[in-house]
């Protein structure tokens, strides 16, 4: 290892030998040498970080604790930080404790990975760990941990550090997240004091515009594609929208260079918004339509409601009305969830059916629907299952909870018979109502600001009847909503219900309401089967009787459609005159109180 006798300027030129660990060395195997990368020229320039790295270059100055640690969520920059204090060693722009020094890239995981398939890994780790501090206690080598956490899962490293350290014998700068520090580091006081915390804040918009642009010439030369400046503008602000749970810059980083592979893979000379808006929609799964549209969408959100759930014009006007505010950001709390709703009403009224529309109209599919049954958590003790216990078996150390949100940041999240749930629950969600975000057992943050959350419940209508023909006056209607907003407060406690945007009380089924759902599945088999259908009163009278109850409402609509016309249409598919058919009339058959085909047209 070429190491100077005294500090040395350096300058950054063609003619600077650069200086770097011998290939031998046990540290070259596993490690990075910042200032070799800073002096061939992959260091980058980085910005208003000029009092991260004082604390980090005054801590590296101190004789005892002079250790110290960097705690910042991933993709913030805390590397960029330690390979730029490499950068200004190299240009001897720093206090005479770190003038000719080194700052090498390691971490435990890495040292490990050399023995993980010997026959005696623990003696070899632990010897090469031991080559490693000897060689950093005697020459200016500052050891630079990524993700310093992972000494606790090697029970032997913490026992070669510890003496170097309280010794004052190396210089280590660490790294890791606020999590990992709050589950490991923070709870070892014997190692914890030997360290002095720096903490690396996520930076702001314009910050990261900054950023992109410094890096902006790098990639166009890279990739051979031009980045107009409105594009480094869009970046920003999109990856903030759609991409959640990472952070900036490294988010925009991302988006950016993703977008320019793809742009070179197609042989695009240029960057546009359309090339944006397709890498976002790889990323978030939200269709390419809806990201490039989404203005219409939200202006045709009632409609396309109203289209899916008949006769719930006031709740659906309410509903569509938030969104169009949280999605265009005129709101003032920008943290908070998109919206949130409490719907109660009779079974079978179309709540979920509200649920599925919102997710299919906004995010371009119902699979993008997060369902939680509340009646599951309804035990003390019931958040650990959300938000500590993992139940899926491809991830089973993420949270529940995490999950789903992490991979669904978008979604819709229906928590369905929520006064089912425990108090717990509701004071769970009611942080989230209130502030868009929450932290689960393993200190992972979630973020919910661009969730929508929609509640069901049954409240106020448990002894009621889910079909109601309604006087013309509707003045029966209006007495129900009276009750139900009594019982709802009577549930419910008032910080919670505080926290919501809407209780939205949907109406019971009336004879109308019924006839155009029927309406609606026909057309739907006509544009499958490609015929006209004709239905009568007295079909519809029979599929009225068959499909609704008062119990569970339009729940069993579909069921009675497959058995009265889809069983019919079948028989007709099987006959040798299907392709002639033009319509098909449908009529009620008194005797066998079923549906018949009343008459066929033929082309």
């Amino acid at each position: 290892m070429d190491l100077p006798d005294e500090p040395k300027s350096y300058k950054i030129d063609d003619s600077f030998p650069a200086v770097k660990l011998e290939p031998d060395h046990i540290l070259s195997k596993v490690g990075e040498d910042l200032t070799y990368s800073a002096s061939i020229g992959k260091v980058s320039e980085i910005y208003q970080r000029e009092k991260e790295i004082e604390s980090i270059t005054k801590i590296l100055g101190m004789r005892k604790k002079g250790n110290p640690i960097i705690l910042g969520e991933p993709g913030v920059g805390k590397t960029a930080i330690v390979s730029y204090l490499a950068l200004k060693i190299l240009r001897n722009e720093v206090p005479a404790w770190l003038k000719g020094h080194k700052i090498v890239r390691t971490s435990f995981f890495e040292i490990w990975s050399l023995v993980s398939n010997s026959e005696y890994p623990w003696p070899e780790y632990g010897k090469y760990l031991r080559d490693i501090l000897d060689f950093c206690s005697k020459y200016p080598v500052i050891l630079f941990l990524d993700e310093i956490h992972m000494i606790f899962f090697h029970p032997h490293s913490m026992n070669r550090l510890k003496p170097y350290l309280a010794e004052g014998k190396i210089r280590v700068i660490g790294a890791t997240t606020h999590r990992e520090y709050q589950r490991f580091l923070a709870k070892d006081e014997a190692t914890l004091r030997r360290f002095e915390t720096v903490y690396i804040k996520e930076p702001n918009i314009e910050l990261t515009k900054t950023i992109l642009r410094s890096i902006q010439p790098e990639f166009e030369r890279l990739y051979n594609v031009s980045i107009p400046a409105e594009i480094i503008d869009a970046v920003v602000t999109k990856s903030n929208s759609y991409i959640h749970h990472r952070y900036q810059p490294d988010k925009s980083i991302s988006l950016l260079e993703r977008t320019a592979v793809n742009c070179a893979y197609e042989g695009k000379a240029s960057i546009d918004k359309n090339d944006l808006e397709h890498t976002l929609s790889e990323i978030t799964g939200i269709p390419d339509h809806i990201l490039k549209q989404q203005t219409d969408h939200l202006r045709g959100l009632e409609a396309a409601l109203n289209f899916h759930v008949l006769g719930q014009e006031d709740s659906t006007s309410k509903i569509a009305k938030r969104i169009l505010i949280t999605k265009s950001k005129s709101h003032l709390n920008l943290m908070r969830p998109c919206g949130v709703f409490l719907l109660t009403g009779p079974s079978g009224v179309g709540k979920t059916e509200l649920a599925k529309a919102l997710a299919f109209h906004l995010t371009g599919s119902e699979e993008n629907l997060i369902r939680l049954d509340m009646s599951i958590y309804n035990t003390p003790g019931s958040s650990y299952a959300l938000l500590g216990g993992s139940a899926h078996p491809e991830h089973p150390e993420v949270p529940f909870l995490t999950y789903q949100i992490r991979s669904k940041p978008n979604a819709i999240l229906l928590l369905d018979e929520i006064e089912k749930a425990s108090r717990e629950i509701w004071m769970l969600f009611l942080q989230i109502f209130d502030a868009g975000r929450i932290l689960d057992y393993l200190g992972n943050e979630l973020y919910f600001d661009s969730t929508t959350i929609l509640m069901t419940a049954n409240i106020g209508f448990s002894g009621r009847d889910a079909i109601i023909d309604y006087p013309r006056a509707n003045k029966g209607w209006e007495d129900i909503k009276a009750g139900v907003q009594e019982e709802v407060r009577n549930v419910f406690p008032p910080e919670f219900l505080g926290r919501i945007d809407e209780i939205l009380i949907l109406k019971p089924l009336s004879r109308e309401m019924m006839k155009g759902f029927i309406e609606q599945k026909r057309q739907q088999l006509e544009k499958q089967n490609e015929k006209i259908l004709f239905l009568s009163e007295k079909a519809i009278d029979l599929i009225i009787e068959e499909g609704f109850s008062k119990e569970y409402g339009a729940r069993k609509l579909n069921h009675v459609l497959d058995e009265q016309l889809g069983s019919i249409l079948a028989e007709c598919k099987l006959g040798s005159d299907w392709d002639a058919i033009e319509s098909i009339s449908f009529d009620r058959e008194l005797k066998k109180n079923r549906v018949k085909i009343a008459k066929i047209k033929y082309r």
